[in-house]
């Protein structure tokens, strides 16, 4: 929690209105493989091991790729983070383990917000597409797998509300 007070550099009058991850169903929905090599490797453990050294070595690298790719998948999406002060709009995504993207938009420069829900998945889901126009950039700035889209829009049209 250090390490995110640390990159946000909130200011002494900023404070945290809201604090959101992208939907958590997307991740799991990609680690669903990682899960089933996992089911499969463990089925087949005793065959491996049977094999001797060499069996037990094959057993434990796939493991560990395995492992990798679940944690991989974990920490982009725990990671990932979108955080709304009452001046800025932060935008804090993973890539992999060791790559962080932070992108900071003043309140003051949104022009125009808008949210989208594709199709009967994200709608079960209360997902969907939030778009973001600022100044000073001429393509919206697109937000995808937003958990509870409605409530991310209202907040921020709140607090530019408050600004403006």
């Amino acid at each position: 929690m250090l390490a995110l007070y640390e990159t946000l550099r909130l200011a002494d009058d900023e404070d945290i209105q809201y604090v959101s991850r992208q939907h958590p169903w997307y991740e799991g929905i990609r680690s669903v493989p990682s899960i089933a090599v996992l089911f499969i490797l463990f089925l087949f453990m005793f065959p491996f091991f049977y094999q001797g050294p060499l069996g037990v070595l094959i057993f434990f690298i796939i493991l560990a790729l395995d492992a990798y790719f679940l944690c991989r998948g974990f920490l982009r999406w725990r990671g990932s983070l979108f955080i709304m002060t009452n001046r800025r709009l932060i935008l804090v995504g993973r890539k992999g383990v060791f790559r962080k993207e932070v992108r900071e938009i003043q309140l003051a420069k949104i022009i125009d917000i808008s949210y989208q829900k594709k199709g009967i998945v994200q709608n079960l889901m209360n997902c969907g597409i939030v778009s973001i126009r600022y100044q000073g950039v001429e393509e919206p700035l697109v937000i995808e797998r937003v958990h509870r889209p409605g409530r991310f829009l209202d907040t921020l049209s709140r607090l530019i509300e408050h600004i403006i």
